[in-house]
């Protein structure tokens, strides 16, 4: 393969495409094995937001109705663990998770999983809720989990540790280089094409975010890239991560997942709308504006003190139907491997994942239980293949 003018192509074993948690994750997990010539390449500048991995904070909890979620949260913390020691910084601020709705609505379910999985956490009545949660506005329908063992992640340390330890372990890290196209050779080797010219790798990982359905069209139907807006409140009391489980025909509020966490290093109280219900969006197309009237419209309805001076932020998911992560190799055999479709609740989980791609790469067996025992849920349908 030349380029024109008869130079060769350049060369890797592993190219990375996407430079937010999921590709830099892949990369510190290839990089601390001793992987030589992985190279992550990111479309824009590092610190962009355009896609789903900026901000200051992220949630960690075990919270979900799915086990699946559940265990795989658990299977993840040795990976914090890790990057944590590696990186000499704390990542994982504890935090207790207070989760409420009504008792008989999808609260119940998350619930029961949480309680039967021996997580440290307790279902408060109303009155005790009322006394230990005042900036919670309890009502008597209310049903009201307190989970010990959550944590607010510092995204931005984060991101920077995880780039910071994939360079000292060889990683080449080229932002402002965009792939434009990916094709097999006839020799089995991926020709990735970009603006600087070509790059050929043995192997290709797609962590992409938003755009992995440019390269990977047959993925479009199964992606969604959908717009979020996230209300900042400076001035709020510092509080533990707390998630509302509604109905969607609850009268006094559009959606049924909101939630909160302080956001990071900043002090800012975070609160957003988990929305799987807009309009599908072009991510190279015009953005709107960030709305904040529905969580605002939440905040004065369900908690204390008023929201008072707040700012707004936006990020994107890149959803699922079921909100089930895409983690496979497409086609099998052909080295080519995708990671797409955390749906917004990904960042939790960016380190393990990034173990797991870093195995099928490698052809080895993945040691994460959740995942070989359930991973049916990770694949797309074989036309799914670029």
């Amino acid at each position: 393969m030349s380029r024109p003018g008869g130079s060769p192509a350049r060369s890797a074993r592993v190219a990375v495409v996407g430079g937010g948690v999921l590709g830099r994750s892949v990369a510190w997990q290839l990089g601390r094995r001793g992987v030589r010539d992985v190279v992550l390449l990111e479309a824009r500048e590092l610190a962009h937001t355009e896609g789903s991995s900026h901000g200051a904070g992220r949630v960690w909890r075990a919270t979900y109705t799915d086990p699946l979620f559940l265990e795989l949260c658990l299977a993840g913390r040795p990976d914090w663990a890790a990057l944590e020691r590696e990186s000499g910084g704390r990542l994982l601020a504890p935090s207790e998770v207070v989760l409420f709705g009504h008792r008989d609505g999808p609260w119940r379910s998350f619930t029961e999983t949480v309680l039967a999985s021996g997580l440290d956490a307790a279902v408060l009545s109303p009155a005790e809720a009322t006394a230990a949660l005042p900036w919670l506005r309890v009502l008597p329908e209310d049903g009201v989990l307190v989970d010990g063992t959550g944590a607010v992640i510092h995204a931005a340390r984060t991101l920077r540790a995880l780039l910071d330890q994939a360079v000292k372990h060889g990683v080449q890290v080229e932002p402002g280089r965009p792939v434009r196209a990916l094709a097999q050779e006839p020799s089995g080797s991926w020709r990735l094409d970009t603006p600087q010219g070509p790059l050929e790798a043995e192997r290709v990982v797609l962590a992409a975010g938003p755009w992995t359905a440019r390269l990977v069209p047959a993925l479009a139907p199964h992606l969604s890239v959908l717009e979020q807006t996230a209300v900042l409140m400076p001035e709020v009391p510092a509080l533990p991560v707390w998630a509302w489980l509604g109905e969607l025909e609850d009268p006094e509020v559009r959606g049924d997942f909101y939630y909160g966490l302080e956001n990071g290093p900043e002090r800012a109280h975070k609160v957003a709308r988990h929305d799987l219900q807009g309009p599908a969006r072009d991510p190279d197309g015009p953005r709107p504006e960030p709305d904040p009237a529905d969580v605002l419209r939440f905040w004065r309805w369900r908690m204390r003190p008023a929201p008072g001076a707040f700012r707004t932020e936006r990020c994107r998911y890149t959803a699922t139907l079921t909100e089930d992560l895409v983690l496979t190799e497409l086609p099998e055999g052909s080295g080519c491997f995708v990671g797409a479709g955390l749906s917004g609740h990904g960042f939790k989980f960016g380190p393990l994942l990034g173990r797991i791609l870093a195995d099928l790469v490698l052809d080895e067996a993945v040691d994460v239980a959740p995942f070989t025992a359930s991973r049916a849920r990770f694949g797309v349908p074989s036309s799914g293949a670029p």
